[in-house]
């Protein structure tokens, strides 16, 4: 940069009056550092001291909200971590009923096969039942069509004398 030429690119006539002021008491080299030291365009302010005692505040405000929030939601999630404690011990409980209804039906399936081979045996012995009634059924039918026969017989030939 030339001496004497303003460090800003589209000073307005203040800035360049006191960057001219500044090099007649401090000299060029001085006025340009100072001039970079200010803001660009005017109008705009510089933060004090106060202006970041203010952030700070707002910001520790902030903090402590944040904190506090936080708070809460650590107490919500240990609430939620209670619960699926709860349900987790629920859970186990009828887990433990299940295999107990698991050992009570498996008691049930053998008993049921048992009696599953008790009908078949007495299927088996009615089936026998059924041989020794329809053999008895087809002796007695032929002992009483051969008594039949026989009482005709005696009938006929007595029918026969006696006429």
């Amino acid at each position: 940069m030339d001496k004497g030429e303003l460090p800003m690119t589209a000073p307005d006539p203040d800035t360049r009056a006191l960057y001219t002021r500044l090099q007649e008491l401090l000299g060029s080299e001085h006025a340009e550092t100072l001039m970079t030291h200010l803001p660009a365009e005017p109008g705009t302010e510089m933060a004090t001291k106060s202006d970041i005692a203010v952030l700070d505040a707002r910001f520790d405000r902030l903090e402590e909200f944040l904190v506090a929030r936080f708070d809460r939601v650590d107490h919500r999630f240990e609430q939620v971590d209670q619960r699926l404690e709860h349900v987790d011990l629920r859970l186990e409980h009828v887990d433990l009923r299940l295999e107990h209804v698991d050992q009570r039906m498996a008691g049930m399936e053998t008993r049921m096969d048992r009696l599953d081979g008790r009908f078949g045996t007495i299927d088996d012995r009615m089936y026998g039942l059924h041989d020794v009634i329809r053999d008895q059924l087809k002796t007695y039918t032929i002992t009483m069509v051969g008594g039949m026969t026989a009482l005709t017989a005696i009938f006929a030939t007595l029918l026969t004398i006696v006429t």
